[in-house]
């Protein structure tokens, strides 16, 4: 039998409905068409969060939003803690734990906080482009754990002479429930500041229409 993904013509991989493509697919984004979502392709977006929170008229806002990730980074250490002591723990839940510690170490609170807020603004924009819940899930976990190498390995490839980076892929479990934690955390914060860029625009583009049309202009500049 074919892969159930539409389009794909390749027969399926043992008890799975997809061909091994799109089960690997589905077990690193969340959905076996999730296209993958680049740091490239968030970087201006975060730029935009950044230029938000730097515009506050509360010069505290930084730190408010910092706050909320202190909350989920303090509770990942004592997770952590209770675990090294002994104390039964789940070990999905000790996998996300090691992520947001991992990425604290490595990764600014700031960079942490622009790269959760600006995948949630790619999503407000781009609904299209996550094709699940938890295919945002995973993308969100992914990008969270770029922000530092200790997720990453690296390859030779003997044809080209040259060390290539690639990404450990956790269990599907892990990455859902990462994904999750970080919205809980931050996805409000991030929701609120896309929706109000969102109505910034809009309101200058009424401005410049308002405009153009006092000025009786038929065409509106370019």
């Amino acid at each position: 039998m074919n892969c159930r993904t539409s389009g794909c013509e390749r027969p399926r991989s043992g008890h799975s409905p997809y061909c091994h493509a799109h089960r690997q697919r589905q077990r690193r984004h969340g959905a076996p068409d999730q296209p993958t979502v680049t740091v490239a392709k968030i970087r201006p977006l975060k730029a935009e969060v950044c230029r938000w929170l730097d515009r506050r008229s509360d010069p505290t806002a930084w730190a408010k939003v910092e706050a909320r990730w202190n909350v989920l980074l303090d509770h990942a250490r004592y997770h952590l803690a209770e675990h090294d002591r002994g104390r039964p723990t789940v070990r999905w839940k000790d996998d996300v734990m090691r992520s947001v510690v991992a990425v604290a170490n490595d990764a600014k609170p700031r960079d942490i906080i622009a790269t959760v807020c600006a995948v949630v603004l790619l999503r407000h924009r781009e609904p299209s482009l996550f094709k699940s819940d938890r295919a945002f899930l995973f993308q969100l976990a992914r990008l969270f754990r770029a922000l530092t190498d200790q997720h990453a390995g690296e390859w030779y490839n003997h044809e080209t002479g040259k060390n290539h980076r690639v990404y450990l892929t956790p269990p599907a479990r892990s990455s859902e429930l990462l994904g999750q934690a970080l919205m809980d955390t931050l996805g409000a914060v991030g929701l609120y500041i896309a929706k109000d860029i969102d109505r910034a625009r809009a309101a200058q583009e009424r401005e410049k229409a308002d405009l153009w049309a006092a000025l009786g202009s038929g065409e509106r500049p370019a």
